[in-house]
């Protein structure tokens, strides 16, 4: 199942990099994703590190590092500041001095029922001085309700309702009665169909819904003959390609 999951997150990514991105910029600045990291240099991260390039109205480029979280991992913050740390080296230029600046969220799937904190960091400075290290964005997909998910407005974010911490079968055929309005196209609909059935196998509170996806697919046979299909051809943004001399990060 971990395997599955995993890659039908990365086709998410790679089909709706904007809508994933979206929570995570800062709207003012018009920041739009032009890449996606790929070739030798998404092979030192484990696949669920996604990086996009993001470019705004202002010069240069920036680089948010979106990770998916499936369960608890007490090494979270250090991976996230590993990462950083990579892609600082990767792309900076000795000519000007500089690197682009690098954001990181941490899409949590699954967690403590009362997660306190939504940033999480890793410290280099000792106590009582100035901070010193990463910050990131800790976004726990489980606590969110599906009205909340659905005003993130895209197809992409629909799929996680299996996870809402209020969802039940009425409002999980609402969401796929709208994910189907925001996907119309069958393919991208059958992948996030397919993510969502592999959702209700994780929600850790166990309610059983994964009967309502499969009833939703069994509906509609030209999406259940595509939900067969595997690997799912993608679309995929211009990959970036340049990163060596590190082994893969978890």
């Amino acid at each position: 199942m971990k395997s599955d999951l995993t890659t039908t997150l990365i086709h998410l990514s790679k089909l709706y990099p904007q809508d994933l991105a979206n929570p995570y910029l800062q709207p003012q600045r018009s920041q739009v994703v032009t890449g996606m990291l790929g070739g030798r240099h998404q092979r030192q991260l484990s696949r669920l590190h996604r990086i996009m390039r993001v470019e705004s109205d202002e010069e240069g480029f920036e680089l948010l590092h979106v990770k998916f979280q499936l369960a608890h991992n007490p090494e979270q913050a250090f991976q996230v500041f590993e990462v950083q740390t990579l892609m600082t080296r990767a792309f900076y230029d000795g000519r000007t001095g500089r690197a682009p600046a690098i954001s990181s969220a941490v899409i949590m799937l699954t967690g403590p029922e009362e997660l306190q904190a939504h940033q999480g960091q890793w410290r280099l400075s000792p106590p009582g001085t100035p901070f010193c290290g990463v910050r990131f964005q800790v976004d726990p997909i489980y606590q969110k309700t599906v009205r909340q998910l659905q005003a993130r407005g895209s197809a992409p974010w629909l799929a996680f309702a299996p996870l809402a911490r209020d969802v039940t079968a009425d409002s999980l055929r609402d969401c796929l009665a709208l994910m189907r309005q925001r996907a119309p196209r069958p393919r991208r609909m059958a992948i996030l169909l397919n993510m969502m059935a592999t959702l209700t196998t994780l929600d850790q509170r166990r309610r059983g819904l994964r009967g309502v996806v499969m009833d939703f697919i069994a509906r509609h046979r030209p999406l259940s003959s595509l939900t067969q299909e595997t690997p799912y051809p993608v679309a995929c943004h211009p990959v970036m390609n340049h990163v060596e001399g590190h082994e893969a990060l978890r």
